[in-house]
């Protein structure tokens, strides 16, 4: 076999490639779009899995989606509860915050799912001390992100509150809300985190993709969860709402901050992610505050919203959220900032595409199928209702895979980590797009009537 022969199979075959030295791959840029140096073949950094095809796909992610279904039906059945309870009575600016909460807790835990799930792929799960320094690691950066973000997103859906109906509420109603997110945040984060990290472990011993299992896993749980915490924290504050125990939770639970930066410092796999993440957490708490103004806005007006909200978004979003997981993943066995060839892309195609947008439809007929036979927030299901929701969960979730595809590409493309950045944003984008799509429905609905 001649040399020109050798070094052609040596380029094409991704299982024999190799990058010459560090020095090559430093020195490629990582904006460049361009085939690496000639002589020198841009290969995986680490094995690279068998392509899944999108009946394993289906069969894997299938079941953990209608599981999530059942957990947003009743963070949606008891977000409708929540307008009778005294406390949303009285402090009706709680329900801006409801979004802005739910969206920090689904982008943080889906970020951890991301990250786990990358580091399942690359063996860090499989040694004791790598595992639990994982594990260990993200729980306390998750109380980090959690207290700054919650307490930012409290503060900012006061300002946008006030800006909206023009008045200001009173100290003691401020504190509420502020102790209710943080409380909420820091509460939410540690227990869901250590379920997802439980999680991902379970799928690396079982062998079962954790990029398929974790996400709808977490959403299954997440508003549920933070929703029961935020009623229960925001109704006990109101008992004592004359008496300083909000403010004095506050600066406890801030007073952790400086022990939980120090233990992630510490820990050589989450200490970078401590200075890189907050760019799209803070971006996604700014989106997210758009939703919950309309949220707040229509809430009264159409019934059934409060419970149609959380599970469309929800699944449209967890759906986004597995496909940027296994972009994501496969793109970590190359080096940071080269994208390869589509072809050897086995998570970005019109397959994988497919078998996530039919997994969409059978969940949301499902869900109104409940929703009718059970009379969920006195929804009523008619035929034109449902084509009108399934249109709009159809360009809900082909909008959110569309935006997938392009922003985990270009982040990686240009050298930033999509498991800390794309789930914010896509998650954000979700639940204002979707709010919007639902109110236009009932619009549409009201029109015809």
């Amino acid at each position: 076999m001649s040399s020109r022969a050798r070094r052609k199979i040596h380029v094409d075959s991704p299982t024999h490639l190799s990058l010459g030295s560090n020095a090559d791959v430093q020195n490629y840029s990582y904006a460049s779009k361009e085939s690496p140096p000639q002589g020198h073949a841009m290969s995986p950094i680490h094995s690279t899995p068998a392509p899944a095809s999108g009946l394993k796909l289906i069969r894997e992610a299938m079941p953990s989606v209608f599981l999530s279904l059942g957990g947003l039906m009743l963070a949606g059945t008891l977000l409708d509860a929540l307008q009778k309870w005294e406390v949303f009575i009285k402090v009706p600016q709680l329900f801006i915050l409801v979004p802005t909460l739910l969206g920090l807790k689904g982008n943080l835990e889906m970020n951890l799912a991301s990250r786990l799930g990358t580091a399942s792929s690359q063996g860090h799960l499989d040694k004791p001390v790598s595992r639990w320094k994982l594990v260990f690691g993200n729980v306390a950066l998750l109380q980090v992100q959690a207290a700054c973000v919650s307490g930012i997103a409290s503060t900012w859906s006061l300002l946008v509150a006030s800006m909206v109906n023009g008045q200001y509420m009173h100290a003691r109603e401020t504190a509420l809300i502020c102790a209710s997110g943080i409380l909420t945040a820091s509460l939410a984060s540690m227990f869901l985190g250590s379920v997802m990290c439980g999680t991902v472990i379970v799928c690396r011993i079982l062998q079962v993709d954790p990029d398929n299992i974790a996400a709808p896993v977490a959403a299954s749980l997440g508003d549920l969860i933070t929703l029961l915490m935020l009623a229960a924290i925001a109704t006990m504050l109101n008992s004592v709402i004359d008496t300083p125990v909000a403010v004095l939770l506050i600066v406890f639970v801030l007073s952790l901050l400086p022990l939980w930066v120090i233990l992630v410092l510490r820990n050589e796999f989450v200490k970078h992610v401590l200075m890189t993440g907050w760019t799209p957490l803070f971006t996604a708490m700014l989106i997210s505050s758009v939703a919950g103004l309309v949220l707040g806005k229509f809430i009264d007006s159409f019934v059934g919203l409060a419970v149609l909200v959380p599970v469309m978004n929800g699944i449209c979003g967890n759906i986004a959220c597995i496909f940027a997981s296994r972009i994501s993943t496969e793109l970590h066995q190359w080096p940071l900032g080269y994208i390869p060839n589509k072809q050897k892309l086995s998570s970005m195609t019109w397959g994988m595409l497919v078998s996530l947008f039919f997994i969409n439809v059978p969940a949301q007929t499902l869900f109104l199928f409940l929703v009718n036979l059970l009379g969920l927030g006195d929804a009523v299901v008619t035929f034109w209702f449902v084509v009108l929701y399934l249109l709009a969960s159809a360009c809900l979730v082909i909008g959110l895979l569309k935006l997938t595809s392009i922003l985990t590409v270009m982040l990686w493309r240009r050298g930033l980590d999509p498991d800390n950045y794309v789930f914010s944003l896509i998650t954000a984008v979700g639940d204002v797009v979707g709010t919007m799509l639902i109110v236009q429905a009932f619009r549409i609905l009201d029109a015809f009537k």
